[in-house]
């Protein structure tokens, strides 16, 4: 499914080092961003993602107040209760 289809990274798995997620974002199919708290990083990043339309998906937990900002990025915005309950719509829209 997910990991099957799709090349999974994880810039900061294996290092602290410093990635060109840039690029990354340019050739991924879409971007997967928890966005429960605000950050600046992650902000950078997926407005490089809405710049190339690179699709986003932007999880929260129910009732977080994530930035306003993401609003300008249209992602497709998906609330979840518990980590189990993210992985169940992940495997929703993925299995499709």
């Amino acid at each position: 499914m997910l990991a099957i289809d799709h090349v999974l990274h994880f810039p900061h798995e294996q290092s602290h080092e410093p990635v060109n997620t840039k690029d990354i974002i340019q050739s991924s199919d879409f971007v997967l961003a928890e966005v429960s708290h605000p950050s600046t990083g992650q902000g950078i990043e997926l407005a490089w993602a809405d710049e190339a339309n690179t699709p986003i998906i932007g999880c929260y937990r129910d009732n977080a107040d994530y930035s306003s900002s993401l609003k300008m990025l249209n992602p497709q915005f998906m609330p979840y209760s518990t980590p189990q309950n993210l992985a169940q719509q992940l495997l929703a829209i993925f299995s499709c």
